[in-house]
């Protein structure tokens, strides 16, 4: 576990990453982050998040011995301060919740119940990170019922960002929610273009419903505080940011050239480092020390060996880190990545 795991920090490094949730924390985890800080190779702000049901529901789980040892683990560079529900799977298997009918009949189903959201209201109201894996319009927007009640039972508590993750489908009227909520939409670029993904959710939930696929250019012009998740190593081929914003940028294929319209609205380069940088800091409650170069703020940066704003948007994918910085000390070469990263 620890190899594997100390593997995937390398490429992470590699790809220009200082920061991230990880979205599903176990004790293993745990273990492993304390010995990479104890051992100074631990080159990332991380916020951690247990996980407290399974979407599958094809096992038993019990979080509370883990939530139990979890602040013994915290250190400045790992915060395991995050609650994780998966409240759905994916529309492919109708395991989604959606406002309009799939295109073979029905709604699909949640994977939360009164129990879990009363045990989200009780975490809220003790300060920890409530974080949601949510696909459907359905299952969003019912999460954003259970998120109105935290801010009417405890309206203190709306200085503390909510989370939802993955927003695949997205409501026009649920957008403004998320800004008056204060409740972080991260979306997950993993096929934001025309390709086996987005076709097989079409083929499930009907042309009506891809209308409201991914609208991350409107919940940006909202106000709403973005985030990008990559859903690795689980659900995507890499973690690799210049990927996923050229897909934010073109709503294409990047790993092949192409006349293709884009599937859904784009945003601007400076909008996809924006949610990418800023955004990602917000959602980890870490605004004040990470996403920006700033007096202040640590020195986490990334040089890469092109402009982002001079280049043609199709070419993102082929720009290059030359050197990632994490606390003012270059953590990543190009030139000579065994001798600092480790790969």
């Amino acid at each position: 576990m620890g190899t594997r795991h100390e593997t995937r920090h390398a490429k992470l490094t590699a790809w220009g990453v200082t920061a991230y949730n990880d979205m599903s924390t176990n004790a293993p985890q745990l273990r492993v982050y304390q010995k990479m800080e104890r051992e100074g190779s631990l080159n990332f702000h991380v916020s951690g998040s247990i996980a407290m049901n399974d979407w599958a529901k094809d096992r038993v789980v019990d979080p509370e011995p883990l939530l139990a040892m979890a602040d013994e683990y915290r250190s400045s560079l790992f915060d395991p301060i995050g609650r994780k529900w998966w409240c759905d799977g994916t529309p492919l298997s109708k395991t989604s919740l959606m406002i309009a009918e799939y295109a073979d009949g029905g709604h699909g189903v949640m994977s939360c119940d009164k129990t879990d959201f009363d045990r989200m209201i009780e975490e809220a109201k003790s300060g920890r990170a409530v974080r949601v894996h949510a696909m459907g319009d359905g299952t969003v927007r019912a999460m954003l019922d259970v998120f109105e009640q935290i801010r009417k039972l405890y309206p203190e508590s709306i200085s503390q960002p909510l989370h939802i993750a993955h927003n695949g489908f997205l409501r026009d009227e649920d957008i403004p929610r998320f800004r008056r909520l204060n409740v972080v939409a991260d979306f997950s670029p993993v096929q934001y273009y025309r390709g086996t993904l987005a076709s097989g959710a079409e083929k499930a939930v009907g042309a009506e419903s891809m209308k409201y696929f991914a609208p991350i250019k409107k919940t940006i012009d909202s106000g709403a505080h973005v985030a990008i998740g990559s859903d690795w190593p689980t659900g995507t081929r890499d973690a690799n940011p210049l990927r996923m914003l050229q897909v934010l940028v073109t709503r294409k294929n990047p790993y092949e050239k192409n006349a293709d319209e884009p599937l859904g609205d784009t945003i601007s380069v400076e909008d996809g480092i924006r949610v990418m940088t800023q955004g990602g800091a917000y959602s980890m409650r870490k605004e004040n020390q990470l996403g920006s170069i700033e007096k202040g703020k640590t020195a986490d940066m990334v040089v890469l060996n092109r402009n982002l704003f001079e280049i043609d948007p199709d070419s993102i994918i082929d720009t290059k880190v030359v050197y990632t910085i994490f606390a003012g000390k270059i953590v990543y070469d190009a030139a000579m990545p065994r001798s600092v990263s480790g790969q």
